[in-house]
């Protein structure tokens, strides 16, 4: 395996310096969160467990529920030792000079789902490791895991899969090793509702924007996000955008899949 390291690229883009405006102010962690969900009329912020009950006890009761509100501000920072994290609405979401086992320090971003987090891979074939988060007063610890939901192909169940043949293509999977080919590929998915013509089957397959990066993801196979890839035209310029969008067009087309007429 070689031992060339991925340059720390796309979440870059998502885990700037920590001394960006957009993160909020310094606040001390032994001080209260500056912010918290209020129910109209309360005094105390509602913890985790408080929010989960009302939500569920609605949902169940069909009841319309006091509203909640968020009071204070939405983003903060707090520094635990070496390590800063940003909070967003009372919730870790990055973080930086994070220690992980050799007592390295790196950054880390929270995954949109979940309680996981991720950071740069060491190498090759990950881009992205996957792992947990310990936030303690005097530091941050990231505590590397298994990816707990390894990428599977879809189930057939005689209908086409747009994904499967994506997936089974090794010129198509090759291709998508270009970052830059894979967000021409959620650009096409997200504005072409295609069709493939088999036989007597018929399907067809139209994603939306959020969809789309998530198929780009799941086929890379690098321990990406649907973050990474959604924001597509604002990460290539459109020239060259399009002439890979013609490349894209051009592997479907190959694999019987069609623009819908």
């Amino acid at each position: 395996m070689s031992a060339e390291k991925y340059p720390e690229d796309m979440i870059e883009h998502l885990v700037r310096d920590p001394s960006d405006p957009e993160y909020g102010e310094l606040v001390s962690p032994r001080e209260p969160l500056p912010g918290g969900w209020f129910i109209e009329g309360a005094r105390t912020p509602l913890d985790d467990d408080e929010l989960l009950a009302r939500a569920l006890a609605g949902a169940r009761d069909k009841a319309r529920l006091a509203p909640t509100t968020w009071q204070g501000p939405m983003r903060w920072r707090t520094q635990h030792g070496p390590a800063i994290v940003s909070w967003l609405l009372g919730k870790p979401r990055q973080a930086w000079n994070v220690r992980l086992a050799d007592d390295r320090r790196t950054k880390a971003l929270k995954i949109n789902h979940g309680m996981l987090w991720r950071r740069t891979a060491d190498h090759p074939p990950r881009k992205y490791r996957t792992g947990k988060v310990e936030i303690t007063e005097s530091d941050v610890a990231f505590i590397d895991v298994d990816d707990p939901y390894p990428y599977e192909r879809p189930t057939l169940d005689g209908a086409p899969s747009l994904e499967n043949d994506l997936a089974s293509d090794p010129a198509f999977v090759s291709a998508l090793a270009n970052a830059d080919f894979a967000l021409a590929l959620v650009a096409e998915m997200n504005q072409v509702d295609y069709v493939r013509l088999d036989g007597a089957r018929t399907g067809h397959h139209y994603f939306r924007r959020d969809e789309a990066a998530c198929l780009a993801a799941r086929l890379r196979g690098l321990g990406e996000e649907m973050e990474d890839f959604q924001y597509w035209d604002q990460m290539v310029p459109m020239t060259e955008l399009g002439m890979l969008r013609d490349e894209v067009r051009k592997h479907l087309l190959r694999m019987s899949w069609q623009p819908r007429p």
